[in-house]
């Protein structure tokens, strides 16, 4: 016999708890949960630092949720607070999923106290790391296996899996990485009034992994005019670095700047900024074996096979060599489609379907 509580959940609104407030990726992702018939809450708050800087995105909306359990939701600090006792009973009464990043106290919460459906969002680490080793340092992959059966690790690309250890393999999912659609607004308005060449290197102070890119690109690019953004633990000395700007100020960086140059190498990782670019409209330089490459399916003409031919290649840009300009824009296109939305919705959609959810 069913509970009251469970009947009722039957006719209720379906609802996710979406803990990954990243201010781009939730303006694409929310509203195709929505549009998939999903009432979606999200943190109200988040921590602040340098790291947390891209968990800065909101969403505001009516909630069908009962005050006195809405305001509860609305005050519990997702991303450093365990749950107690009273919001695990409401998480689990009025949600059907829990959509969560791969952040330490989120994702082993509701790996603990959640009884549904969890997709861990991954957006892929830097080699050699893997997620296996990171749950491994959680100390959640007795509870990952133990769920298996409702756990999902939720890859932004279908190569992330491929070196992680089984476990992971069999309940892995690819949902892409959707654009928000106010960006695809911005398609193609690359005017090019400026000869910097752009990069993205956030946390160079505070990460040796980023301060070795920069330090890349300082050895590499220097001599050039050169813009780098990116979010900063600390104000650099550097004038070259503007750190976290607007999205008013980036999008006019992308439309009058020379050259997106993007020279990280990985194979599973990618940020956001060089596909922005593409749509932009400006030329992006990028690795051979990245991740851009991999997306590619094919050499294109803004591909690099060492930092020498990217410099060269940024070089010609800048002079104002049409011949290249044209055919890396012409090209680059093909790099886009995983990131539209209705490739993104297909995949939550057989995402969801394996939980019963759609």
């Amino acid at each position: 016999m069913l509970s009251w509580t469970k009947f009722f959940s039957i006719f209720r609104r379906r609802r996710i708890l979406w803990i990954l407030n990243h201010k781009t990726l939730l303006p694409a992702e929310v509203p195709i949960l929505e549009s998939l018939g999903f009432e979606v809450f999200t943190p109200a708050t988040t921590p602040s630092g340098a790291e947390f800087s891209s968990a800065t995105g909101r969403h505001e909306k009516p909630s069908t949720i009962p005050a006195k359990s809405h305001s509860k939701l609305k005050g519990h600090s997702f991303y450093t607070d365990p749950w107690p006792s009273d919001l695990i009973q409401i998480i689990n009464d009025k949600f059907d999923l829990v959509v969560t990043a791969v952040i330490d106290i989120p994702l082993t919460q509701a790996l603990k106290h959640f009884n549904g459906p969890i997709i861990a969002r991954v957006f892929g680490r830097e080699a050699p790391l893997t997620y296996a080793e990171l749950f491994q340092h959680y100390g959640c992959t007795d509870l990952i296996k133990h769920a298996s059966t409702r756990f999902m690790l939720g890859q932004a690309y279908s190569n992330i899996d491929c070196i992680e250890e089984d476990f992971l393999k069999e309940g892995a999912s690819t949902i892409g990485c959707g654009v928000p659609r106010f960006i695809w607004d911005k398609q193609n308005t690359w005017t090019r009034r400026r000869d910097d060449l752009l990069f993205i290197c956030p946390r160079i102070e505070s990460s040796p992994y980023y301060r070795e890119k920069y330090d890349i690109i300082k050895s590499t690019f220097g001599s050039a005019v050169h813009t780098i953004i990116g979010a900063q633990a600390t104000r650099s000395d550097d004038p070259s670095v503007v750190g976290f700007i607007s999205d008013d100020e980036l999008f006019s960086l992308y439309a009058s700047s020379a050259a997106f140059v993007y020279i990280s190498a990985e194979e599973r990782h990618l940020h956001y900024s060089p596909i922005e670019a593409i749509i932009i409209g400006m030329p992006v330089l990028y690795m051979r074996g990245s991740m851009l490459a991999m997306l590619a399916g094919t050499e294109l003409p803004g591909e690099c096979h060492s930092l020498d031919s990217m410099r060269e290649k940024a070089d010609r840009l800048v002079r104002g060599d049409e011949s290249l300009q044209k055919a890396i824009i012409a090209g680059q296109g093909r790099i886009l489609p995983p990131f539209t939305e209705d490739v993104v919705k297909g995949q939550w959609k057989a995402a969801l379907a394996r939980f019963n959810l759609i």
